[in-house]
């Protein structure tokens, strides 16, 4: 598949790790959580490859996480997966009996991964699964006991987005609304894949009355850009209880990399009230890997790295906006805020009235907690407020190349997905850190 992909901007080269392991303060694995602080869910056996892909949080379900992903074995059989675990990294088998569903069990489509979950309201999964060697997404919808809905996709409790649209489409991040599901997609154009926000209506059907036909395309949201790489996707609600979407898409504009967050109804219209005229636009060099978003407190928090060529460095980059797409004053006077070590940050959220995530460094990962205005939390990993965690090229130990976690403010800890890494077997896999502060 022909798709267009966000440049790599890195002006070093990667360093040796007993180098990059010196050099920086550890992060605490919490041990309570699964076995020594891994969450393991599939068999290790010897020949297994696999990767945890996501993770989400329950929010209807107090205690419950799901993830995503697949394994094969050595004899060629393959899994495809959503996971339940409990809050003790353990498989809840109230899901399904056995706190997995295989989608490999459930059509004779010859799958690929499990890539991305989204959880409606009434505690429903949306789980879209590749497709081998086809450009296409099946959608599953299952109910909370892990059942697939038989109300949706016309019966079969999926949607093949090639069949619904009539056109190569392959699904990537996920939302629910109250109405239906939103998708950010690549739609293939002339032998080019190029980026399109996709609706769906609650049972599977295309949302006719979003965009062209359920389609967004991003080239007539954001004309003045040849290039158009959607980073991801949300819903917000306002404390008067209104819907609406937001993407951020890295654009590049007579050369230069920006970030763009934009704001749309359900409709798929432009909300020309948020930023300017529906749009907020970096600053030039951002590129942003995500988003999260957060109605208590109605911020955005936007999560990447800033190149500059002329300074030929490219530390993490971290800054917030408001609902209405405007700076958020109290988040270091509405600046970006710049790490110090080069890199990117892979994912932030807001918990505890902190910003706390991770990011990658080359060979190594990096978890960080930030306060609300933008400074380094120094009670995590004191004096810090970062830490290394997980292997250092080439160790055997955890990897994560997901850009996914969660945070579970009641155990205090970040749950990152990815795999792990030994002599005879790759694992999917969750790591624990603990967040748990110096006081």
């Amino acid at each position: 598949m022909t798709r267009l992909r966000k440049p790599v901007r890195s002006p070093h080269p990667v360093r040796p790790f007993c180098e990059a392991a010196a050099q920086q303060p550890v992060a605490p694995i919490d041990f309570s959580y699964g076995q020594k602080g891994h969450g393991h869910f599939t068999d290790n056996r010897e020949g297994n490859l696999g990767s945890a892909t996501s993770v989400l949080k329950s929010k209807v379900r107090p205690g419950r996480f799901y993830v995503t992903g697949y394994q094969a074995d050595s004899d060629g059989q393959h899994q495809v997966f959503i996971a339940c675990l409990d809050e003790n990294g353990k498989p809840d088998t109230t899901f399904n009996g056995s706190g997995m569903v295989d989608f490999t069990k459930l059509s004779t489509g010859n799958y690929l991964n499990a890539d991305a979950v989204a959880e409606d309201e009434s505690g429903n999964l949306l789980v879209s699964v590749s497709v081998i060697q086809e450009s296409t997404t099946h959608l599953w919808k299952l109910g909370a006991k892990g059942e697939v809905d038989p109300n949706f996709g016309q019966g079969r409790g999926y949607v093949d987005t090639r069949d619904l649209f009539g056109v190569d489409l392959v699904l990537e991040k996920l939302a629910c609304h109250r109405e239906g599901a939103v998708a950010t997609a690549l739609r293939r154009e002339e032998g080019v894949f190029k980026a399109v926000v996709v609706a769906l209506k609650a049972d599977g059907g295309r949302d006719s009355g979003f965009g062209e036909e359920g389609l967004l395309a991003m080239s007539n949201l954001i004309p003045e850009s040849p290039v158009h790489i959607l980073d991801g996707i949300a819903v917000i609600a306002s404390k008067t209880g209104v819907q609406r979407i937001v993407i951020s898409t890295y654009v590049n504009l007579n050369g230069d990399d920006h970030a763009v967050t934009s704001s749309l109804s359900l409709r798929g219209s432009l909300d020309e009230t948020f930023g300017d005229k529906g749009h907020h636009w970096s600053e030039v060099g951002i590129i942003n890997n995500g988003f999260t978003v957060e109605d208590s407190s109605e911020r955005i928090t936007l999560y990447g790295q800033h190149y500059s060529i002329d300074d030929d460095n490219s530390p993490p980059t971290l800054y917030r906006l408001d609902y209405q797409g405007k700076p958020a004053p109290e988040f270091n006077n509405g600046q970006v805020v710049r790490f110090d070590i080069d890199g990117a940050w892979d994912h932030i959220a807001e918990a505890d009235g902190s910003l706390i995530g991770y990011g990658s460094f080359y060979d190594f990962a990096m978890a960080v907690r930030y306060t609300s205005s933008g400074q380094l939390d120094t009670r995590f990993v004191p004096p810090h407020g970062y830490g290394q965690f997980g292997a250092i090229v080439p160790q055997h130990g955890f990897y994560s190349y997901t850009y996914s976690m969660i945070i579970d403010t009641e155990k205090q800890r970040m749950l990152v997905s990815g795999e792990d890494v030994q002599q005879s077997y790759r694992l999917p896999c969750l790591i624990a850190v603990s967040l748990k502060q110096a006081r």
